[in-house]
């Protein structure tokens, strides 16, 4: 395994004269020439004249036991929906048109219809459900249980669990992978991965280790590679999942909390930076660090790369950040602890 500081924008310039970051090789090799200061792109808060996205955003709202809906248009909350219990984390089921909360200490996740914000469903899972992840036929829902140190699978035509398997201790973050079928799991109460295969619902786990402070993941969309957050290490593991090891590691982030990849750049939520770090997949330099609110929590891409949707736990926000031009630009303010985000039909 090789190490890399990743270079702050600040001292990009000429200092980085080549690097390539390849599934499991990593060669980098500096110029003695003094390097030029990047002047950072304003942050700028402000409402643009045309619409960043269209859809709507579904905020996880810890501080007052709801779904805040934000219409993306106008950042404005359009709707907010009561639960029965403190939420976690949320995905959006496009095909059905719902949205899965789960409850993390009534052992639940609610579905509940878009359209009407009514709950039309509740599947019972393991002990303190949280991070869920779609198939990509949308057939089933996975749901890592936290306390139960488990993953479950459950079929949302029958409404439910068709299969189990044990993980490591505390499974924080989750993501299926559509062209193996099989599930990534970071378990941060005891520093692995799990990787858990799907086939006819036999839910079959082994497990690798990672850094013991590991707490979020992002995986590439050929499913070769995942680049797992270490929230205490400040660092970013690159773990090759055809070998099954960590080939390198980025380091010089601010406590990394959530991640997401969007086009070539690795998106990173630092809760003690208050901004998206922007990473180069292919270099592994942090090209920006955008400003969006205090403590983010959870970060998410649109399809086209060109919007990030963020929300901040201690400033109660939630931001739309213009990837193009590196500047969070629209804001809704006055959430109750926002934990997690959704989005529905951005473009």
């Amino acid at each position: 395994m090789r190490k890399i500081t990743a270079l702050p924008p600040e001292t990009l310039g000429s200092s980085l004269s080549r690097a390539r970051l390849l599934t499991g090789a990593l060669s980098i090799s500096c110029l003695g020439a003094s390097p030029k200061p990047i002047r950072h792109r304003p942050y700028v808060r402000a409402v643009s004249p045309k619409p960043l996205a269209t859809g709507l955003a579904f905020v996880t709202c810890t501080g007052s036991n709801t779904i805040a809906v934000i219409d993306l248009a106008s950042t404005r909350v359009v709707r907010q929906i009561a639960l029965d219990g403190v939420p976690s984390r949320i995905v959006y089921d496009g095909n059905r048109r719902r949205v899965y909360v789960a409850l993390f200490a009534a052992n639940v996740v609610a579905a509940h219809d878009v359209a009407t914000g009514r709950i039309v469903g509740a599947f019972k899972t393991g002990e303190g459900p949280g991070a869920m992840a779609l198939s990509d036929d949308a057939s089933r829902l996975y749901v890592a249980n936290t306390i139960a140190g488990t993953v479950s699978a459950i079929d949302l035509d029958g409404g439910r669990t068709v299969g189990t398997a044990i993980v490591g201790a505390h499974p924080d973050d989750i993501v299926f992978d559509s062209r193996t079928k099989r599930l990534v799991l970071v378990n941060g109460g005891s520093g692995t991965l799990s990787l858990v295969a799907t086939n006819d619902d036999r839910l079959v786990a082994t497990t690798l280790r990672v850094d013991p402070s590991a707490t979020a993941l992002a995986a590439s969309a050929d499913g070769s590679t995942a680049y797992v957050a270490n929230g205490n290490a400040g660092t970013i593991s690159v773990v090759d999942l055809g070998v099954r090891r960590v080939v390198a590691t980025v380091d010089g982030l601010r406590q990394p909390r959530s991640l997401t990849i969007a086009g070539e750049r690795l998106i990173v939520a630092e809760a003690k930076s208050a901004s998206l770090a922007v990473i180069d997949i292919r270099t592994a330099a942090i090209l920006e660090r955008i400003p969006v609110g205090r403590e983010p929590l959870a970060v998410r891409a649109n399809v086209s790369s060109d919007r990030l949707f963020c929300v901040s736990y201690e400033s109660g926000s939630f931001a739309i950040v213009d990837a193009t031009h590196a500047r969070a630009t629209r804001f809704t303010d006055r959430l109750a602890k926002p934990r997690d985000v959704a989005i529905a039909i951005a473009t």
